[in-house]
């Protein structure tokens, strides 16, 4: 986390641009592609950055006796670099696949009490609502590729049609699921069972972060949303001068 701090203060102040792209299964042309730039350099600081208050702080939290130390640290670890992968990625499928890791991890940090009853109930609770969101975001990312094939998230163009819009609200509706935006808030304050380390770090400052992302990338998807509200807008306006017009006596 450390490192990662580090790299994102040095992208953030040089406003420079890095790409690393690795394949993933060559057959179906999917490539892990990842980039930092000044947005994700921004997001990736804060996520490095509060990451390694949040490990000193975990330090002095549990006793030297604390059982599942290890693999709390371990999850941690594993969770803040799927966030890391999330806000670095420029492919739908990166992003997809962060997404889900995130989820995940977030699933066995809340549950990281195995005999707390409570603590189970909010783990799965959670990992229902963000996983089945993520399931929502492949959809959006399929009907997007559709609507505008391309490589880069990055190289996305502003597109607009009916496929466009379809994916436009799908992509929106699983970036509430992950930031707990009404109606599927409720998976966060059951997960603040989950030890206060856990809540700092996920529900406060990371993982609520996500679906700000997802929409920042995707502000060129929404854009079809607009246009078509814009035009409902002024269809409507026109109908009601027209009614205006005709419905005033002579």
């Amino acid at each position: 986390m450390a490192f990662s701090t580090i790299v994102a203060a040095i992208a953030l102040v040089d406003q420079t641009t890095t790409r690393a792209e690795f394949t993933w299964v060559g057959p179906l042309d999917l490539t892990i592609a990842l980039r930092l730039d000044a947005f994700s350099s921004l997001i990736a600081l804060a996520v490095s950055g509060i990451g390694v208050l949040v490990c000193v702080y975990a330090a002095g939290y549990f006793s030297a006796s604390a059982q599942g130390v290890g693999r709390f640290a371990a999850t941690l670890l594993g969770f803040s670099t799927a966030m890391l992968g999330l806000v670095l990625a420029d492919t739908v499928w990166t992003m997809f696949l962060f997404w889900e890791l995130t989820s995940i991890t977030s699933f066995l940090l809340v549950g990281h009490q195995r005999t707390d009853l409570v603590a189970r109930t909010a783990a799965r609770r959670a990992l229902v609502i963000t996983a089945g969101g993520g399931l929502v975001l492949l959809g959006g990312f399929v009907v997007l590729n559709d609507a505008a094939p391309g490589r880069y998230l990055s190289d996305l163009e502003p597109v607009t049609g009916t496929g466009a819009t379809v994916a436009a609200i799908l992509i929106l509706i699983a970036a509430a699921t992950k930031s707990a935006q009404v109606p599927f808030h409720i998976w966060l304050p059951g997960a603040m069972k989950a030890p206060t380390p856990v809540s700092a770090y996920l529900h406060s400052a990371t993982m609520v972060k996500a679906g700000v992302v997802l929409v920042a990338v995707a502000q060129d998807v929404r854009a079809s949303i607009r246009v078509r509200l814009l035009r409902r807008r002024r269809v409507w306006a026109a109908a009601a001068s027209v009614h205006s017009v005709t419905s005033t006596p002579s």
